[in-house]
């Protein structure tokens, strides 16, 4: 449930915020390809458990 709750948590953190994980994404930023990837690596730097964190990163490829 709280991965639902945060899944596109990635479209709306600032620039700054995800700098660490935008490193080595090239030029993607939050709100296009990759924020997904920049959600998860997000919350489990905030100490978020490996399911949650999982399930955030791999919504969009479930979608598909």
């Amino acid at each position: 449930m709280i991965a639902a709750l945060l899944h596109d948590i990635g479209q709306f953190l600032p620039l700054d915020a995800a700098k660490d994980v935008q490193m080595g994404m090239g030029d993607h930023s939050v709100g296009r390809v990759g924020h997904e990837i920049i959600g998860e690596e997000y919350l489990r730097s905030l100490g978020f458990g490996e399911r949650v964190s999982k399930l955030v990163g791999s919504h969009v490829a479930a979608k598909r």
